[in-house]
């Protein structure tokens, strides 16, 4: 057993002790190993060699504003992810696929309102069937609601 052993390791068994009870030890735990797959993915397999001739990195202003800009989605991304524990944690999971597939009909709303996308029937009849869905959905969370108040 090597020295780099012992990390993941340590990573694991701190997450299984803790659980989902923790999202932020959740994700300290995992985003290092995240990270450094990633890294190295992106180095075997990215084009580094173009990287001089990209627009985004060919001068002090560019890197600036690209860097700010990564930092910013990843902060996002970040915040995101940690709310959607924080929300499986208080309500439970299948209502967090609720909200994903509502915020699914949302980009096709904004892709056809905004980008101006084609609406085809087959966009209207998804969104009709997430309408659908969504509506049954709560309908019977409170009707079990209302069956728990009761009894």
């Amino acid at each position: 057993m090597g020295h780099g052993d012992r990390i993941p390791r340590r990573a694991i068994k701190r997450v299984s002790n803790e659980g989902l009870k923790n999202p932020l030890t959740l994700m300290s735990s995992v985003a290092p190993i995240m990270a450094l797959v990633t890294a190295l993915l992106s180095l075997l397999l990215d084009p580094w060699h173009e990287f001089k001739r990209n627009n985004y990195f060919n001068n002090s202003w560019h890197v600036t504003w690209s860097l700010l800009l990564m930092l910013s989605g990843g902060a996002l991304a970040f915040f995101m992810v940690l709310t959607e524990f924080v929300l499986v944690l208080v309500t439970s999971a299948a209502n967090v696929q609720i909200v994903g597939v509502v915020k699914e009909a949302v980009t096709i709303l904004v892709a056809v309102f905004y980008f101006h996308d084609e609406f085809t029937w087959l966009r209207g009849f998804g969104l009709f069937t997430i309408l659908v869905g969504v509506s049954l959905f709560n309908w019977y969370k409170c009707y079990v609601s209302d069956l728990r108040a009761f009894w």
